[in-house]
């Protein structure tokens, strides 16, 4: 987990538990629907999960989801659900977890790392209602947290290079990410 997590939000932010629909998931990845389901029944998200971020729009948490005796190293995204509107949006795969999803893979596909998106799962009832996205966690520090941190002047210069090489291989592949913010940017170590 990173090291500057926010504050554990109240219980009623962790994505729900029952019932759970799997409304997209990665067919590579070897995991059935129910596998992603039962996965994310089984975290205890007091003790196998940490929360980032925590506001009105949703919840984002770093977790180790257990599936078939393996752990994986997860971002999982939980926000709320509310109304025909936005579930009609989800049934026609227009929701913005989904536009995530797309943007996701695109990047991908586009050689730019970033966590690939494993399973999309509509949880809970009426108020209660949230559409939970599963992705694999990135290893590394936010640009953010290194901000936060201070750093030295050769960081702040390795951290400027890692951004500018970022957005030209972007701009190489003809991407755009309209959420490309330094609270989304992992620096990680490249061999």
């Amino acid at each position: 987990p990173p090291p500057h997590p926010t504050p554990r939000p109240p219980r009623r932010h962790t994505p729900p538990a029952h019932p759970l629909k799997v409304v997209r998931y990665a067919r590579w990845g070897g995991y059935s629907p129910r596998q992603w389901a039962v996965a994310l029944v089984r975290t205890e998200w007091d003790s196998d999960a940490t929360c980032l971020k925590a506001g009105d729009r949703g919840t984002v948490w770093r977790a180790r989801l257990a599936r078939q005796k393996r752990e994986l190293d997860c971002s999982v995204k939980a926000e709320p659900c509310a109304g025909f509107g936005e579930w009609v949006r989800v049934k026609l795969g227009l929701s913005r977890f989904h536009r995530q999803w797309s943007g996701a893979q695109t990047l991908r596909d586009a050689g730019i790392p970033t966590g690939r998106p494993k399973a999309l799962l509509l949880a809970g009832r009426g108020d209660d209602r949230r559409l939970v996205l599963v992705l694999d966690a990135v290893a590394g520090k936010t640009a953010l947290e290194h901000l936060a941190d201070g750093m030295d002047t050769a960081t702040e210069r390795r951290l400027a290079a890692a951004l500018g090489q970022n957005l030209a291989a972007m701009r190489t592949a003809g991407v755009k990410n309209r959420d490309h913010k330094p609270s989304n940017l992992v620096a990680r170590a490249v061999g």
